[in-house]
């Protein structure tokens, strides 16, 4: 999936990383955030992804209208080397970084909605099961960074879609061949 990064985003300057910033302009941006990526966007963005045992995560500060999204492909990079943002374990850190540090969210004010993590495959062993290996994971790294998880939903076999309304904090959940449900 490409990701869409406005005229308007700059690189972040804390992780290094795909972590982009869009829109801080004046128009409606509507931003795809891919695997292993994470944006950063004030209302009235978009910021959206598709999802399979992979887990998209969204941080909101309602006070400032400052939102994340981070696509988390894996629980931990203590094995694997690769970007920050494709593990839990460092991704969600560094997101709430980000998010403080160079868009001037309120740490205080930052809640969380999961959403992801099916089991996409018949398997028949935990450490194989993906999908519940990472939502373990995140609300693990969400615990240690002091956020609350306000909602969302996970698990399931099927991929879905959300979409981020940062102008209310809003998510359309979309399973695959499903109605949508609105977070």
């Amino acid at each position: 999936m490409p990701v869409y990064i406005p005229k308007t985003a700059s690189r972040c300057n804390l992780c290094l990383d795909d972590c982009h910033s869009g829109g801080m302009g004046s128009g409606q941006d509507i931003i795809t955030v891919g695997i292993g990526g994470c944006s950063v966007a004030k209302a009235p963005s978009v910021l959206r992804t598709t999802l399979g045992s992979c887990i998209g995560i969204t941080l909101y500060d309602r006070t400032n209208k400052i939102g994340g999204l981070i696509h988390v492909m894996l629980p931990d990079n203590s094995k694997s080397k690769g970007r920050l943002t494709k593990f839990a374990n460092s991704g969600i850190p560094n997101l709430v970084k980000c998010m403080v540090y160079e868009h001037a969210a309120s740490r205080a004010s930052l809640v969380a909605k999961i959403f992801g993590g099916a089991r996409m495959f018949n398997v028949y062993s935990k450490a194989l099961d993906i999908g519940n290996n990472n939502v373990v994971a995140t609300l693990n790294a969400l615990k240690l960074c002091g956020i609350r998880v306000e909602n969302g939903k996970t698990g399931g076999t099927k991929g879905s879609q959300i979409a981020f309304h940062t102008n209310d904090g809003r998510i359309t959940y979309k399973t695959i061949g499903g109605p949508p449900e609105v977070f």
